[in-house]
């Protein structure tokens, strides 16, 4: 059905249950659904997503947390969830799944028209499986204003002044005077992950060749990396998700598979090597870089096993070879010096 005009809403709830990676991506749609209303949004997230990355979007209080009857039929506790929201006359869905449960929320909070990706709501939003994702979820504003500009919408994440200054320490103390910061992330589900002793070989090699470089690793626990007599350039950031992105703010190369840090280094611009199993799941059309400049893309076919890691260290060298220097903060540039009470 086509979309109704935009001035037919006044109270407009934003339903989000997936991923952390995805919310980076449709953080963009989100910026500019909230633009389009006066009032702000009502968001409606999963548990375990992250409300920080919507600092500066016009949000209606809190976002609502949404929880599960039955997971695996994706069928939300509307009796539980419903309480907790404001009335809507608009029920926008980007979650990549539905059920009756979805339209029975819909019903409850009061809207009078849904919009999503499939047939069951109002209004369907068309898929085209060779379109990025972050142009995909653009879609859903557009379908209320069609001038809006992606680029408009497409700055990183503002950070909190607080994680920002942890980042500041952070990059002090373990970043050697002057280097650079190659940021690796390897770790998400097991089907996107790459063998370790070949990254543990390219990262050994790639140090070898830049001594200019650190390598930050990041993961929910220590990854088995061995980098040999270089281990001492290896650097593992174990910290908050809001911190850990702020100091990927600061590299100036990025290496990893599919997951939320790489989405977070594309809205950070930040170069980089990409690597994909090329499987229907995880296409690097859909889910790749597609804001950063100077970025490369290694995939094997249908699985990462396939990967040469030959491939891996030539596409990231040729990257570092052609990205500048980050400028640093004058602070960064010396020693750190505990502060002290008189």
């Amino acid at each position: 059905m086509k979309a109704r005009p935009l001035s037919d809403y006044e109270r407009p709830a934003v339903f989000f249950v997936n991923a952390v990676g995805d919310q980076l991506i449709s953080l963009p749609t989100v910026r500019a659904l909230a633009s389009l209303f006066p009032g702000g949004i009502q968001l409606l997230l999963g548990e375990g997503m992250s409300s920080f990355l919507y600092r500066g979007v016009a949000v209606r209080e809190s976002p609502i947390r949404v929880s599960w009857l039955d997971f695996d039929e994706k069928s939300i506790d509307v009796d539980r969830v419903a309480p907790r929201t404001e009335p809507c006359d608009l029920f926008l869905c980007l979650s990549t799944f539905a059920s009756a449960s979805l339209l029975e929320l819909a019903r409850r909070m009061g809207a009078r028209w849904t919009v999503g990706w499939f047939d069951i709501f109002d209004q369907t939003i068309p898929f085209d499986p060779a379109k990025h994702w972050f142009d995909l979820y653009f879609r859903f504003p557009k379908q209320f204003r069609s001038e809006l500009c992606f680029d408009d919408f497409s700055s990183p994440p503002i950070l909190s002044s607080a994680a920002t200054r942890a980042a500041e320490l952070f990059v002090r103390k373990h970043g050697a005077l002057g280097s650079r910061i190659l940021f690796v992330h390897p770790e998400t589900k097991p089907e996107k992950m790459w063998d370790p002793v070949a990254l543990s070989w390219v990262l050994e090699q790639f140090l070898e060749a830049h001594p200019e470089f650190t390598v930050f690793t990041t993961s929910v626990k220590p990854y088995p990396l061995d980098l040999g007599r270089h281990s001492h350039r290896a650097v593992w950031v174990d910290e908050h998700l809001e911190l850990a992105f702020a100091i990927l703010s600061h590299a100036d190369l990025f290496l990893g598979i599919d997951s939320c840090f790489l989405h977070a280094a594309d809205l950070l611009r930040i170069p980089g090597v990409a690597l994909f199993g090329a499987t229907e799941a995880s296409d690097p059309n859909q889910w790749g870089f597609r804001l950063s400049p100077d970025t490369r893309l290694v995939s094997g076919e249908k699985s990462l096993d396939k990967i040469r890691r030959e491939d891996v260290l030539a596409a990231l060298s040729e990257v570092a070879l052609k990205t500048s220097v980050k400028p640093r903060s004058p602070a960064l540039c010396g020693p750190v010096v505990e502060d002290r009470q008189a």
